[in-house]
This record gives structure tokens, C-alpha cells and sequence, in this order.
């Protein structure tokens, strides 16, 4: 064979060569995109679409109902008392706290980091759920929200889904944005009224898409800044006030009334909500 034959022979197998590598290559992004298709469920970043109430529905507490314990306990008729708690409470005898009348339990699941917007699960969560559970509470979940648009929102949804797959969760899993008081750069500061109803309405959405009930948490200042209300009152409400009597006109289905309520069993304070029927 003469050098041209040769140097014509290397030049084709060079060229196979080539080619077969660029084939291997695409076979294995293949084998990427397929094995990213069935690990994440096609639906896990899905929006659910919603629309507006014709109308937001007035509350019917009749605040004359309303009865008070020296303990600072509030009571109402038919409804039942509950805690949320987080691993800012510590340690909790669940036992003492139902010999106290305390029928149901938020837990808050996790939070994302208002600098950092990291993804965290409340260290103390699986212990309080585990324990709630031994004690017969109803429980429910919150999640402390600092998403920046919807895909962080869905984000957070599919975390906490995530972390309750197999928990049994009676009660409704709730989206909790608030101002940060103590930091004036935390990540959500800016967020126009439009993006943080995109958000809220993403997470619930995504919740209930997975047929869990979803919640918002409001208190009348984020209820007048935060939100548009005909879009996210086609989820309930747990209101915050921490006063003898609510004053919020639009109807709630959860009324947080203290954030400072010294309980059996808890060493701090503790947050203490009525449950209306």
C-alpha cells in the first residue's frame, strides 16, 4: 500500500472514529433525559390555573360568642383549640398538652432562608409529627415562604410534599410569607403585590393539586399589603390577631389569637389558635 493509501485509510478511520464517539455521546444524553423523565414526575413544576371569587365571603363569628379562661385561654362555641410549634419550642410532652385540651397541632414542616433562600427542614418536625401522632392530634403542616416567583413557590410545595409522603395530615397545609422585621434586606422585601399572589397561588395550587387542602396565612396588615384577596380566597384562611376579639371582616377558618401563651408541657411561649366549625 503507497503513503497517499495509507494517509487516506487513517483519514476514514479517523472519521468512524468521530462519528462513533458523537453517536456515543447522543446515546448517552438519551439515557440522561430519560432517566431525569422518570425520576421527576412530569407534573412536579405544573401551575394550576385559578380565578378570581366573584366575591369574598364575609365572616360569620358572632364575636358575643366569645368566652374567656383566666389563663388567658379564648373560647368559642363548637370550635377546638390547637398550638403551631416549630424547634423554636424545644422539647413538648404532648401528653400534658392534651390533658389541656389541645385537639389539633401546625408543625411547621421547613422554611427557606429569607438571605440565603435555601431549603430547610424544621429539625424538630419528624419528632413533634411522630409525637402528635401517638397522642391522637390532628395535625397540620406550615411552611415558612421565601420564594421569589412561582418556581420557587412550586419549589417549596414540592418539598414539603416530599417530607410528609407517607405521614398521615388531616388538617391543611399552609403557606406562611411574612415580613422579616429584624433584617431589612431579606429577599422577599420587594416583591411586588402581583408576584407574592402569583407565589401564594403557586404552592396552594400545587398542594391542592396533589389533593392536600391548602391554607394562607394572613393577618390584617399582609391581607391589606401582601394580597390580591379575590384571588387567594378560593383557599381558606388562617387569620392572625392577637387581641381579645377578631376584627377581620372577610371570613377565616383558623383565628391565631396569642403568640404568647404559657402552656404545661412547653417551656416557651407558644402560639394558640381556635378552629371554627
Amino acid at each position: 500500500m503507497n503513503k497517499k493509501s495509507k494517509t487516506k485509510k487513517r483519514k476514514k478511520l479517523r472519521l468512524k472514529a468521530k462519528y462513533r464517539n458523537m453517536l456515543q455521546l447522543l446515546c448517552l444524553l438519551l439515557i440522561i433525559i430519560l432517566v431525569f423523565l422518570i425520576i421527576i414526575p412530569k407534573d412536579n413544576f405544573k401551575i394550576v390555573s385559578y380565578e378570581k371569587v366573584s366575591t369574598i365571603p364575609l365572616s360569620t363569628i358572632d364575636n358575643s360568642l366569645f368566652t374567656y379562661e383566666e389563663n388567658g385561654i379564648i373560647n368559642y362555641p363548637n370550635a377546638q383549640l390547637g398550638i403551631d410549634i416549630s424547634m423554636h419550642q424545644s422539647d413538648v410532652d404532648f401528653s400534658l398538652l392534651k390533658q389541656q385540651g389541645i385537639d389539633f397541632v401546625f408543625i411547621r414542616l421547613g422554611y427557606r432562608g429569607y438571605q440565603t433562600g435555601k431549603l430547610n427542614l424544621d429539625e424538630k418536625f419528624e419528632e413533634y409529627y411522630k409525637q402528635a401522632k401517638e397522642y391522637d392530634l390532628d395535625i397540620g403542616i406550615y411552611f415558612f415562604s421565601q420564594a421569589i416567583n412561582e418556581k420557587e413557590a412550586i419549589e417549596e410545595a414540592n418539598f414539603v410534599l416530599k417530607n410528609i409522603k407517607g405521614k398521615e395530615i388531616n388538617l391543611p397545609i399552609v403557606y406562611d410569607l411574612e415580613k422579616i422585621d429584624y433584617d431589612e434586606n431579606y429577599r422577599t422585601k420587594d416583591l411586588s403585590v402581583e408576584q407574592k399572589t402569583l407565589n401564594a397561588l403557586s404552592f396552594c395550587g400545587r398542594i391542592a393539586y396533589k389533593k392536600y387542602q391548602p391554607m394562607i396565612y394572613l393577618n390584617l396588615d399582609i391581607a391589606n399589603t401582601f394580597y390580591d384577596l379575590e384571588q387567594i380566597y378560593n383557599y381558606p384562611i388562617w387569620y392572625a390577631q392577637y387581641d381579645s376579639l377578631p376584627t377581620y371582616q372577610y371570613k377565616y377558618d383558623y383565628w391565631q389569637f396569642t403568640d404568647s401563651m404559657h402552656l404545661a408541657g412547653i417551656k416557651e411561649e407558644v402560639d394558640l389558635n381556635l378552629r371554627f366549625n
